[in-house]
């Protein structure tokens, strides 16, 4: 079985490879668009404007006058994206967790997405999916050597599915009777 810190680590290179992968559709998409030359052109010229306007931040410089156009040349990039009949999405890798981006971590916490997926790869590794675990219909009191045992095993399974039916609703709702038998 494979401890935590190898789940974590497995599912972090997953995250990566996800993010990878989303990024370079989103380039290969950039890229076929650009083979217009009204994206192309406005699209460089968006790029540039944009460093521009870092650079002039930078040194506390007066970027208005850029801002407005690199609003204008973003408002013309759209109605562009709309003519080649791209959605704007296509320009942007997916992701599957809004809160931190595929990347299983926000700031220096674990995201809930990734701690959920850690959690579910741990059960599957104990064997405790609910899929395999049995039932109340699978509880054979014949496997008592006595009538006098399965009288007993029947009395424990009444008790116990009287206990599940009052137990607090919550999905999946789950009993777990462990420990050597005899």
């Amino acid at each position: 079985m494979q401890s935590r810190i190898e789940i974590e680590q497995r599912i972090l290179t997953q995250y990566a490879s996800m993010r990878a992968e989303n990024e370079k559709q989103a380039k290969i998409n950039i890229e076929k668009a650009r083979q217009n030359a009204d994206f192309n052109d406005t699209y460089l010229k968006i790029k540039d404007l944009e460093f521009q306007i870092a650079e002039k931040s930078f040194k506390n410089e007066d970027t208005s006058s850029l801002s407005s156009t690199l609003i204008r040349l973003k408002t013309k990039l759209k109605q562009i994206i709309k003519k080649c009949r791209y959605n704007e999405s296509d320009f942007i890798p997916k992701v599957n967790c809004k809160i931190c981006m595929d990347s299983g971590f926000v700031g220096r916490n674990q995201c809930s997405c990734f701690r959920n997926k850690v959690n579910q790869e741990l059960i599957k590794a104990s064997g405790l999916e609910v899929a395999k675990l049995n039932s109340f219909e699978d509880f054979d009191t014949l496997v008592a050597p006595t009538p006098e045992h399965q009288q007993v095993l029947a009395k424990i399974k009444e008790q116990l599915f009287t206990y599940s039916q009052k137990f607090p609703a919550v999905k999946p709702c789950l009993i777990l009777l462990c420990g050597p038998t005899g």
